[in-house]
């Protein structure tokens, strides 16, 4: 695709510059995208930053359904998701 995508590691270089297309993300979606997940976030297609209070946490692409996650996969957290976090089935 013709999209650009910030660096992981900019990310935090940035943070001050960077004031569009970010969106906010809470526990539950956090705990899936730091384990490298695809989290379910409506918005339009494109590419976001995504910020857990008030931290940015990584950059993913959205499909106007779900958003993809980026995270390099030596730095996805490998740990089980806590039981009080795991997503209810469908």
């Amino acid at each position: 695709d013709d999209d650009l995508r910030i660096n992981f590691d900019a990310l935090p270089l940035l943070k001050n510059q960077i004031s569009k297309s970010i969106l906010e993300i809470n526990d539950q979606q956090f705990e899936l995208w730091i384990r490298g997940n695809d989290i379910e976030f409506p918005a339009k297609s494109g590419t976001y930053i995504l910020s857990y209070k008030g931290d940015l946490i990584g950059v993913g692409k959205s499909n106007g359904i779900k958003i993809f996650n980026y995270i390099p996969k030596e730095r996805k957290l490998k740990t089980p998701m806590p039981k009080s976090q795991k997503p209810n089935p469908i």
